[in-house]
């Protein structure tokens, strides 16, 4: 299965194959016509130390699936025929499995980081723009002390007309 994939999303042909093929290897399911095959996501599994040798129980019935399987020679010589036995080093594709996680965990936090540093910087700008600081230059003041006192009102008049 590929990550992301659903249980209840699998090739219904593939399916059987695997319920076919463990029914066959199992030692009391293949002396028998058929079988219900049980099946889960590892998770599920609950394996207590007062249960007895195999057995496992379950954290949630719901997540639990099972599968009627009839014996199916075809399908067992088929598989047979085509079959390749690996025996890959199981906690090296785990630990590689881990890395490949914690670097699109570790990816998701670096965009999300940025994400909230455009916001932040976003909001700054705004508060900025919204703030009455950058609105008076003290350059571009002008104060009524810096027009010359006069007994009339021309020095007035001429900052007024020199103001537009």
């Amino acid at each position: 299965m590929n990550r992301g994939e659903k249980l209840k999303e699998l090739d219904p042909a593939l399916l059987v194959e695997c319920c076919t093929l463990v029914k066959a290897n199992s030692i009391e399911g293949c002396k028998r016509k058929e079988v219900n095959v049980v099946y889960t996501r590892w998770q599920n599994l609950e394996k207590k130390a007062s249960y007895e040798a195999g057995q496992v129980g379950y954290k949630d019935e719901s997540r639990v699936f099972k599968c009627r399987v009839e014996k199916t020679n075809a399908i067992v010589n088929a598989l047979n025929r085509t079959k390749r036995e690996e025996h890959p080093n199981l906690a090296e594709l785990q630990e590689e499995r881990a890395k490949e996680h914690r670097r699109e965990q570790k990816a998701l936090r670096k965009k999300k980081e940025l994400e909230e540093k455009i916001a932040r910087k976003q909001k700054e700008e705004e508060k900025r723009l919204r703030s009455y600081d950058t609105l008076f230059e003290e350059s571009k003041m002008a104060s009524n002390a810096d027009v010359a006192a006069t007994e009339d009102a021309s020095a007035s008049i001429a900052f007024e007309d020199d103001f537009m």
